[in-house]
């Protein structure tokens, strides 16, 4: 489940998938569902990873990944796939985590973690490999969780999290790990979920949920908790679905329903 503007809008919209591989896109203005449809299926042996704009055009594009580590991109123009294409395969160990600007480019990049702990970085340009990066081995207790640019650089950085809770963070220059500490463990039952910028600063920060549901974020700008919808509803991703150049958050209960806490700050202006 992840979330981007694939009509070129301005606003976030949700991409779904189901089990049997279909891919459909609601189209948001806010938390009205304004367009989208099918998709199409590559199969069930696909899983989506991610969204990026892999092509610089200011849509988003779909970031595939089977179940024997081929890595492939659909290129969108709104729910319309206009091409398509293998990257190649990285092997089964290497698991496709999350897409960012790593070089600053105004183009996706694709972030790998080996299950030996391993990072490495597949670096994009016009939806093709431009490079393949090893970048270092935080180890296998640490999980790469999430991109964003922490730093203001205008290049993307990864944020892990290990077993006790601790936040730990690589400031990246491209495939070059610039700077890197512990951003602090708020315990074992704080998760990591996502990162956006809540606050409209150009930085991004942290948006935690507990086992209870209660939604924390933290940052350079903002910190605090939002609210609990309670244990029975997941964050599952961020995005500007009012464009108002802030992050919302985007939740769904285990019933299959979805809902949209639209932010400034910590403050939740609006829920549906």
């Amino acid at each position: 489940m992840v979330t981007s503007d694939f009509n070129g809008d301005g606003k976030s919209d949700i991409l779904w998938q189901n089990d049997n591989g279909q891919v459909a896109i609601w189209e948001l203005n806010g938390t009205t569902v304004i367009g989208g449809g099918l998709v199409g299926n590559p199969g069930p042996s696909w899983e989506v990873i991610a969204t990026g704009d892999f092509y610089g055009d200011g849509h988003s594009d779909i970031l595939w990944q089977n179940d024997s580590g081929e890595v492939a991109i659909w290129e969108l123009n709104g729910t319309s796939v206009i091409a398509s294409a293998s990257l190649g395969n990285p092997g089964p160990s290497w698991h496709a985590v999350a897409t960012g600007d790593f070089n600053g480019d105004g183009t996706s990049d694709i972030l790998f973690q080996n299950s030996n702990g391993e990072i490495a970085i597949w670096g994009m340009s016009g939806g093709k490999v431009a490079g393949a990066f090893d970048v270092g081995n935080p180890g296998p207790g640490w999980h790469a969780i999430a991109t964003g640019d922490l730093a203001g650089s205008g290049k993307s950085d990864i944020l892990f999290q290990n077993d006790s809770g601790e936040i730990f963070l690589w400031v990246m220059d491209g495939p070059n790990i610039i700077s890197s500490g512990s951003l602090g463990n708020l315990g074992s039952t704080l998760h990591l979920v996502a990162t956006g910028d809540f606050a409209g600063s150009g930085v991004a920060d942290l948006l935690f949920q507990d086992s209870s549901g209660e939604v924390d974020i933290i940052g350079t700008s903002v910190f605090g908790t939002v609210g609990n919808p309670g244990p029975s509803w997941h964050v599952i991703g961020t995005g500007d679905y009012n464009g108002d150049g802030k992050s919302d958050i985007l939740f769904q209960n285990s019933s299959g329903e979805v809902a949209i806490w639209e932010l400034n700050g910590t403050s939740c202006d609006r829920q549906r």
